[in-house]
């Protein structure tokens, strides 16, 4: 089996962080330093442990303080609040999607799903004082022009039926809820080569049921 990229580590034992911190001296770009933190903290965070969560910011917060490339930190932030959110210590997740926004308007043309994902947090949460927030967010970064994923379709569909539920738009809260659905039930995505790629593939029963519901009001 070959053996992994140095970056794409899915162990993180001291020699694994020596030889890691070793080989991202010898680059010279910021920007490939950054490249390599963000993805090799993506890998340990995949793994799931709170070790390896921890590990994960440990290795996000060295980029965001020694090599801030502008290109890559919108997605450090937006890492960060994930492993954040996966370790309970949601506020300091909405505080680190905040900073992913603002590093986010320095580069309006990256469609990362910030915005999307910051507002799923906040529903989730039911943090209500931070609805308009998080909605004003969703207007200010639109969904791409370009072709969906029906993932990235429902994601965005689901979010805004239940922030216009909250403030009782029956209207706008029916037609996301049949953009939902609608996306649930595509069985390939608009891309060529990419068919089967960011398809559904859970949907909690508990968010179906309301979504069927809205439909039928």
């Amino acid at each position: 089996m070959a053996k992994p990229k140095w970056f794409r580590r899915s162990t993180w034992s001291s020699e694994d962080q020596a030889e890691f911190q070793s080989r991202l001296a010898r680059s010279r770009s910021r920007f490939h330093k950054a490249q390599y933190l963000r993805i090799q903290a993506l890998h340990l965070a995949k793994v799931g442990t709170g070790q390896m969560l921890d590990a994960a910011l440990n290795l996000l917060d060295q980029l965001i303080t020694q090599c801030p490339d502008p290109f890559e930190l919108s997605q450090a932030y937006q890492q960060r609040a994930r492993c954040l959110s996966d370790l309970g210590r949601h506020q300091e997740a909405i505080d680190a999607y905040e900073a992913a926004i603002i590093a986010q308007r320095a580069n309006p043309n990256l469609h990362s799903g910030i915005p999307v994902e910051y507002a799923e947090l906040v529903v989730s949460l039911r943090r209500q004082d931070l609805y308009r927030r998080v909605e004003c967010l969703l207007d200010e970064f639109p969904p791409s022009p370009e072709p969906q994923f029906p993932a990235a379709e429902y994601s965005h569909a689901v979010v805004r039926a239940f922030l216009a539920a909250a403030r009782q738009d029956q209207v706008a809260t029916r037609d996301y809820a049949e953009k939902a659905l609608a996306a649930i039930g595509k069985t390939e995505a608009p891309f060529r080569y990419h068919r089967k790629v960011g398809l559904v593939s859970f949907v909690d029963p508990a968010v179906l049921a309301q979504l069927r519901a809205w439909c039928a009001a």
